[in-house]
């Protein structure tokens, strides 16, 4: 009788004593939890921002090479490269002009155009104005001859 009595005094102690624990135990649980995830976003953020990084990175060299082949004459190098820097970052202008440059000497007029104006939709929202005003010069000319 003394075990049955103990444990409904038990019962009835830490029922109430329960009620008042479990919700600060789930707030416990939901902080720790986020506080988990937050750490993974930081990380994701750390990775997303070296991986982006290296791709600016691989884009400026494609796009160094690039412009190797184009001062040595080697203008279908040139083009694949400016390609390849494109790949890994399409918002590249100078790539996109090199590129059009490139093309016109190739003979590709259409490519040429096409690599220009994007150049120029690429410099008029980067706001360099100068670039721009170059490209845009360029796209005449090549559009007038």
């Amino acid at each position: 009788m003394k075990f049955i009595y103990l444990a409904i005094m038990t019962f009835t102690i830490a029922t109430p004593l329960r009620e008042n624990v479990f919700p600060a135990y789930t707030h416990y649980l939901k902080s720790k939890r986020n506080s988990e995830r937050s750490q993974e976003m930081i990380q994701v953020k750390k990775q997303k921002a070296q991986a982006i990084s290296l791709q600016q990175d691989q884009s400026l060299l494609f796009l160094s090479l690039g412009n190797s082949d184009f001062g040595s004459g080697k203008f279908v190098a040139a083009v694949t490269d400016y390609t390849h820097a494109l790949e890994v970052n399409p918002n590249n202008a100078a790539a996109y002009y090199n590129r059009g440059e490139v093309r016109s000497k190739l003979g590709d007029k259409k490519g040429a155009i096409a690599d220009l104006k994007k150049a120029l939709d690429i410099f008029k929202s980067q706001g360099e104005q100068d670039n721009y005003q170059d490209a845009l010069n360029h796209l005449k000319q090549l559009q007038n001859s």
